[in-house]
This record gives C-alpha cells, sequence and structure tokens, in this order.
C-alpha cells in the first residue's frame, strides 16, 4: 500500500490521503495531534512521513492501541521517543513519495534502521509492557472502585431502609401509647364519678337513718329509774344485830351501877 500527500508548512489539516479511505489512521493522526496541539508544537515533516507509513502498515495502531490514553498524555518528545524506538528497526514498507515544494522527498535518517537493532528492540519491548501495566493500573482501580460504590449503595441501601422499619415502629409505638394514655384517662374519669356518687349515697342514707332516729326518740316517754331496793333479809338481819349489841350494851350498864 503506497501513500502520497502533500505536506506544506501547515500542520496536520493539509496532508492528504491517496489511496482509499481509511478510518482509523485518520483516528490515530487525530490522537497525535490533539497531544502536540496540547505541547503547542506542529508535526515536522519527517516525523510525519515515518509516522504515516506506519499507521498505513497498522502496526503503529497496534502500538497505539497498547499505549491507550497515556500516548495522548505524553509530552511531546516523550511521544516521538517512544514511537521512534518502536519502530525505527522495523523493516521499511514501500518507498513513499511525498511532495514538498513540487519535488519528491528523500526517506528521512528517523525512517531507516538504527544502528543497534537488538537495543532498539529491547527498548520498545519495555516500553510495551510498561506501557501494558500502566493500563491494567486505571482498570484494576476502576474496579475497585466501582465495587466499594456498589458496596456503600448496598450498605446506604440497608442503612434507609432500617431508618425506615425504626421510624415505623416508634410511630407505632407512639400511637399506642396515646391510645393507652387516652383510655387511662377515661378510666380515671369514670372511677372519679363512680366515687362521688357513692359518697353522695352513703352521705343520703347516714342522713336518712339519723333522722329516722331522732324521730323514734322524740316519740318515746321519758322514764326516770330509781335505785332497786337492797334485799329485805339483808335490812332484817342487820337491824338484829344491832339490836343485840344495845342489848348486851345496856344490861352491862345496868349490872355495873348496881
Amino acid at each position: 500500500m503506497s501513500i502520497s500527500g502533500v505536506l506544506s508548512p501547515a500542520p496536520l489539516e493539509e496532508l492528504k490521503f491517496r489511496g482509499g479511505p481509511n478510518e482509523d489512521v485518520s483516528d490515530f493522526l487525530g490522537a497525535i495531534k490533539r497531544s502536540a496541539v496540547q505541547q503547542d508544537r506542529h508535526l515536522d515533516d519527517k516525523w510525519m512521513v515515518s509516522y504515516t507509513e506506519s499507521c498505513l502498515r497498522g502496526e503503529a495502531m497496534e502500538w497505539f492501541d497498547e499505549m491507550g490514553p497515556d500516548a495522548t498524555n505524553m509530552d511531546w518528545p516523550s511521544l516521538r521517543k517512544a514511537f521512534l524506538l518502536r519502530f525505527r528497526a522495523v523493516p521499511q514498507p514501500p518507498s513513499v513519495v511525498v511532495a514538498t515544494a513540487g519535488k519528491p522527498a528523500r526517506m528521512s535518517k528517523e525512517m531507516e534502521p538504527g544502528p543497534d537493532t537488538n537495543e532498539a528492540a529491547e527498548a520498545a519491548t519495555e516500553a510495551t509492557a510498561a506501557a501494558r501495566r500502566a493500563k491494567k493500573v486505571p482498570t484494576t482501580a476502576a474496579k475497585k472502585a466501582k465495587a466499594a460504590t456498589a458496596t456503600d449503595t448496598a450498605a446506604a441501601t440497608d442503612a434507609a431502609a432500617s431508618a425506615e422499619a425504626a421510624s415505623r415502629a416508634a410511630t407505632a409505638a407512639a400511637t399506642r401509647a396515646a391510645k393507652a394514655a387516652a383510655t387511662a384517662e377515661a378510666a380515671a374519669v369514670e372511677l372519679k364519678a363512680a366515687v362521688e356518687k357513692a359518697t353522695a349515697a352513703a352521705t343520703a342514707a347516714a342522713t336518712a337513718a339519723t333522722e329516722t332516729a331522732t324521730a323514734a326518740a322524740a316519740r318515746r316517754p321519758i322514764v326516770q329509774e330509781t335505785p332497786a331496793p337492797l334485799p329485805a333479809t339483808i335490812n332484817d338481819k342487820f337491824g338484829d344485830v344491832k339490836a343485840t349489841w344495845f342489848l348486851k350494851a345496856g344490861i352491862a350498864i345496868i349490872s355495873t351501877s348496881f
């Protein structure tokens, strides 16, 4: 597959692809362009030729997938260095014709194989492994955060359900307490009324009894009681004793006189 284009001093917008549509390449170039714009830089011609060839061979897309979002967040020198380390030692694709100011451009030195292919391959392998590890970290962190969020959501749901159940139980208890208080108040009122009624009835009965007794006493005649006389035998015996004593005393006086 070949590519021909026009590389002017203007940045990426002036690059024209010839040889069929390739949306993946367009998306990939757009991602690199955004990275360059973030660094306030433009893509130079040599970089663009090397990069475009690799894109069309499909290898740069694989590299970009491995790098993930880190590729667009890298600063421009780091991104360019990583790309060249990855593709410098790769066998070159079919020739690319690049017209610059009406003249065909030669293949840049950056597109040629490097002096030490083993070192470049090791560096590329290490960079790929580091990129994969970096790509896995956000995924693992996102999974943990999602699990933690699910746990927190479940705990919040359980807490809300418990709070609602406790609120319903408290409301029911308050309702029962209010009903019991109302029942007790009504019973107290009834008891007070019964006590007052019983007191009134007892007072009325006592008054009626007193009046009846007073009336009966007024109708009964008054009788004066006299003490009962002593038995006659006692008086007689006492009189006999006195008479005998006086008789003996008189005889004794007379005898002494004579």
